[in-house]
């Protein structure tokens, strides 16, 4: 089981995300396998930008590694993102992921919960711009969202050998 993680002040020019971040166009999942609230981009394929945050992550995780498999995207709620699905929150485990983890990229009053097994919140960390964290993909966890817009980028870590 991988630790959840919590750092802040993740990148050191963080509005380049956001600018970046609308610069995508974003869909809304289109097979059940991929139902998640709100809208998200096409995986990041910025070799550069991928290669600072898994660098960063896989860091935290691992003394030494030699590579690894990653995907990440872009993701964003707002208030219409509740119509039609019903729920403020979204608790899952992600069974074909290692890690998983996003970097928020705006401040809002929404979070990210970690649940233990009966999906009772074990760890809530709130929506602070700039403000990443990671935890284990297959214990349970979710957004608890608002109608405020919320951005985030998440990532997921599907592989990796050491």
């Amino acid at each position: 089981m991988y630790p959840t993680i919590v750092l802040e002040n993740f990148f050191d020019e963080p509005n380049e995300l956001v600018k970046l971040s609308k610069t995508y166009e974003y869909f809304e999942p289109q097979h059940l396998k991929d139902w998640w609230p709100g809208e998200r981009t096409n995986e990041i394929v910025d070799f550069n930008l991928k290669d600072l945050v898994f660098t960063k992550v896989l860091n935290l995780y691992f003394k030494k590694w030699i590579s690894f498999k990653g995907t990440m995207f872009f993701h964003r709620t707002s208030k219409n993102t509740h119509k039609g699905y019903g729920s403020t929150d979204h608790i899952h485990s992600d069974t074909d992921v290692l890690i998983a983890g996003l970097v928020y990229l705006n401040n809002n009053s929404s979070s990210t919960a970690i649940y233990d097994e009966y999906k009772g919140k074990k760890m809530v960390v709130h929506n602070n711009f700039n403000t990443m964290v990671t935890y284990d993909a297959r214990q349970n966890h979710g957004p608890i969202l608002t109608k405020e817009e919320r951005i985030t980028m998440p990532f997921f870590i599907h592989d990796v050998k050491n």
